[in-house]
């Protein structure tokens, strides 16, 4: 064919470059789009793995806990009931004034007397402080003492047998004319008074079931807050080893009180295993109310809580006080008059008590504030 001129030469080169350079420009958009189209996929796929990931990871934050809460319902259960069945087997712990058992309450009361003031008080206070200006914890902290006293002195009166003691002005100006009625009205007055003597069984009877209540109350509440612990394992695992040993000490201090009130074995057992499931029952309504939409900052929380532990810490400063240290050492200092050395030695024990309930009770507020 014959040769293009010159101009037609040209004309077509950049005709053939035109259409290159638009072939070039077509596929260079088909590519940034198949790249961006790629990329914002991309992006969405990792948003959404994101969202769902988070989700995940909050559902097992919300869990993390859950494992630990249960498995504490049986170690603490399992401690209490260690702590309360193994010293009813010793034999020296039987006799009242040994000096192992002596040395035992003196423990049991300076666990008690710690539990009491560092523990339940201040934590009933900081509660009701919560709701209201005013110390409330302390008045329920003396309503608790005052229970104690009432419960103590009038319990027994209302028990089969048990009434008013007589007095003989009442009848005919304090004349009696009948012998029999005076002398049966004295051995009923000197029944009474038996009853009454913080030494007799019927007594001690009263205030272990007291001690026991109070204990009782304590730990349902106790339990109830590391139940409700969903978030943070670190926190539940802390407070999950303090009240392991916080109801291991417990449980030895009902103890003392099981073998002075001489429970049979059968009545001992139920007494301890009664006490040993506070705490659990406790973890198991909190996990429970976690279930569901629970909210533990509330003013009703609050104060149901900060009530019944005023309450349970003024029985507890009762017990420990009054019915133990004044009781046991004033004993001590009647029938041991020469042994000096297991007197010193129940003093120590008495520190060595409260000071390992103050590092447990120090174990649970680290744990909460962490």
């Amino acid at each position: 064919p014959p040769l293009p001129t010159p101009g037609t030469h040209s004309t077509m080169v950049r005709m053939e470059y035109a259409v290159a350079r638009w072939l070039l420009q077509v596929d260079d958009h088909e590519d940034d789009h198949h790249d961006d189209h790629h990329d914002d996929h991309h992006d969405d796929h990792a948003e959404d793995y994101h969202d769902d990931h988070g989700h995940e990871h909050d559902h097992e934050d919300h869990t993390s806990t859950q494992d630990l809460r249960i498995a504490a319902i049986f170690v603490i259960l399992a401690a209490g009931l260690i702590g309360g069945l193994v010293p009813l087997f010793i034999k020296q712990l039987r006799r009242p004034m040994h000096p192992a058992t002596l040395l035992l309450r003196s423990l049991a009361a300076g666990v008690i007397l710690a539990l009491a003031l560092i523990h339940v008080i201040p934590e009933a206070e900081h509660n009701l402080g919560e709701v209201v200006d005013f110390p409330v914890g302390a008045c329920c902290t003396i309503f608790g003492i005052l229970f104690m006293i009432t419960m103590e002195n009038l319990l027994p009166l209302l028990l089969p047998g048990g009434h008013a003691p007589h007095n003989p002005d009442d009848a005919e100006g304090g004349w009696v004319a009948d012998k029999e009625a005076t002398k049966e009205s004295d051995t009923t007055d000197e029944k009474q008074v038996a009853k009454l003597d913080p030494d007799s069984v019927s007594h001690k009877e009263l205030s272990t079931h007291l001690f026991e209540l109070a204990c009782i109350v304590h730990n349902v509440l106790i339990g109830f807050a590391l139940g409700v612990i969903v978030e943070g394992y670190d926190e539940a695992r802390s407070l999950f080893i303090a009240l392991a040993f916080h109801q291991l000490l417990e449980g030895i201090a009902l103890a003392t009180y099981v073998l002075a009130a001489h429970f049979s074995v059968l009545k001992s057992m139920i007494a301890i295993l009664l006490f040993s499931l506070g705490t659990p029952v406790g973890i198991a309504i909190g996990l429970g109310v976690t279930s569901g939409d629970y909210e533990g900052n509330t003013t009703t929380s609050y104060t149901i809580q900060g009530v019944f532990g005023g309450i349970a810490g003024g029985m507890l400063l009762y017990i420990a006080l009054v019915q133990m240290i004044a009781h046991d050492f004033r004993q001590m200092q009647l029938q041991m008059a020469s042994g000096w050395v297991v007197r010193l030695l129940a003093y120590l024990m008495l520190v060595v008590g409260s000071a390992a309930m103050a590092v447990i009770v120090l174990g649970e507020q680290g744990a909460h504030d962490h």
